[in-house]
């Protein structure tokens, strides 16, 4: 049916509103990282401050009236047609301008956050599959694309910014539990695999490179690893869980040594999750059981601890996941708590 006057008049206003609000908003628009009203450093006065609390994201209610993108959205589809926010994130990964990706089980989705826009998609499917429990991303930005492992499904997915599909990360004989993951400089990827206790390693194409079992490793491997995080200059670090350890390893698999051990106090670990290694060489590794993050040297030792259980800023709820930007922007999945938060790191000269 062919519209009327009127109608092609309100669809011609509707595409410049989208031109206007949607397409034509900047990647480059400036970004509120920092939360209004909040000013939180760790370590507390008067020692130099070394963390600072940025900002936490729930979901697309964190955006109402911060971008042309968010207001475009909330005109057209009205507030009763917003997603649902996080309910439990585990994965978290960023592009360092305002793009991040957190695969959260409990909403079986990848939420998409644009912070430059003001706007949050998700992605659900994956070609023919729909995500059953997304736990692990990761982001090659060189060539845009993203991975998420879905433990449920037993695969990995290699998409691109939009969610569409571009094929699947498979090692000989499959996975037994996928989860968390990471990319080098080069764009290789690394999958944890908690059940086979390995890492398999995919060049950027997704040929199956080789897979690193710790074999080397005190006790003859590892026990249940769940994370995985690559510094810039290729160095390997996985989150051992049940040996209570962080395991280093060089870009060529070879071990360089080991992080933490089992205990209660600083300087050990309990349930350590995510692990994440910042421009300067500090090893961030949260902790389930103590609600907190831990800051290693590449030596081992305790450099500074924060956080605490609860749900105000810098307080954490079964902390998982973590990433570090190119902009030493580190980011928490805390996944009782429903949200991520933003910290910056703070060097000495800042």
């Amino acid at each position: 049916m062919i519209p009327s006057a009127s109608g092609r008049i309100f669809l011609s206003v509707l595409f410049c509103a989208f031109l206007l609000f949607g397409c034509a908003a900047p990647r480059t628009a400036e970004i509120a990282w920092n939360e209004s009203g909040v000013d939180r450093v760790w370590p507390s006065p008067p020692s130099p401050p070394r963390i600072k609390y940025l900002r936490a994201i729930s979901g697309s209610s964190d955006f109402a009236g911060e971008g042309a993108g968010s207001r475009f959205f909330r005109w057209v589809a009205g507030e009763s047609d917003r997603g649902p926010d996080l309910q439990s994130p585990y994965g978290v990964a960023a592009d360092g301008t305002g793009l991040i990706w957190v695969a959260d089980s409990g909403t079986q989705a990848v939420h998409a956050f644009d912070l430059a826009r003001g706007k949050v998609t998700y992605l659900t499917n994956f070609g023919k599959d729909r995500l059953v429990t997304p736990v692990g991303i990761a982001v090659d930005s060189q060539r845009r694309l993203l991975y998420v492992s879905d433990a449920g499904l037993g695969k990995v997915f290699a998409v691109d910014y939009q969610g569409d599909l571009q094929g699947l990360r498979e090692p000989p004989g499959g996975y037994g539990r996928p989860a968390g993951m990471a990319t080098d400089q080069q764009g290789n990827l690394y999958v944890v695999d908690v059940v086979k206790g390995l890492i398999a390693v995919f060049s950027p194409e997704g040929r199956f490179l080789r897979a690193i079992d710790g074999h080397q490793l005190e006790g003859g491997g590892f026990n249940l690893p769940s994370n995985v995080f690559v510094d810039k200059d290729g160095n390997i670090f996985v989150t051992d869980s049940m040996n209570f350890r962080i395991a280093v390893f060089d870009r060529s698999g070879e071990v360089l040594g080991t992080i933490g051990e089992l205990g209660d106090g600083p300087g050990t670990l309990a349930r350590p999750r995510g692990i994440a290694v910042d421009s300067r060489g500090h090893v961030f590794v949260a902790d389930a059981a103590f609600d907190n993050i831990q800051l290693f040297d590449l030596a081992g030792q305790l450099l500074l601890y924060f956080g605490s259980p609860g749900n105000g800023p810098g307080e954490f709820a079964l902390p998982a996941g973590l990433f570090i930007d190119r902009f030493d922007r580190l980011y928490v999945a805390d996944a009782h708590n429903h949200r991520i938060q933003i910290f910056q790191f703070l060097s000495g000269d800042q």
